[in-house]
């Protein structure tokens, strides 16, 4: 069972890059401050996500006439994660990511 339809694997491969950043930087920054690049990262993530779903990932729609009845067709394309539309991940990933972001600044990690 496919849990992404459209180019919606796209929304999984930015999450994944994205935390991913902060393990570069561990060893350079103290763990003070690691919920600075937690915080920088979460919202690179919701910025790339957002434009992501505004341009590449948009609900393009199209009108067609059917030739037999005479009756417009619309045709539209659907980009999902886990049957999300991406119109809402940039969203999810910027409530998770201040969630563990201000659980890492409280010391609760």
């Amino acid at each position: 069972m496919l849990v992404w339809s459209g180019t919606g694997l796209l929304i999984l491969f930015v999450i994944v890059s994205v935390a991913l950043i902060p393990q570069a930087f561990q060893d350079r920054i103290s763990s003070d401050y690691s919920w600075v690049i937690s915080l920088l990262t979460t919202i690179l993530g919701g910025i790339i996500l957002y434009v992501m779903s505004k341009t590449i990932l948009s609900e393009n729609v199209k009108m067609y006439i059917d030739t037999e009845t005479g009756e417009p067709v619309t045709i539209k394309n659907r980009h999902s994660l886990f049957w999300i539309p991406a119109k809402w991940w940039p969203y999810i990933v910027l409530a998770f990511g201040l969630y563990f972001t201000g659980r890492s600044f409280m010391g609760l990690d």
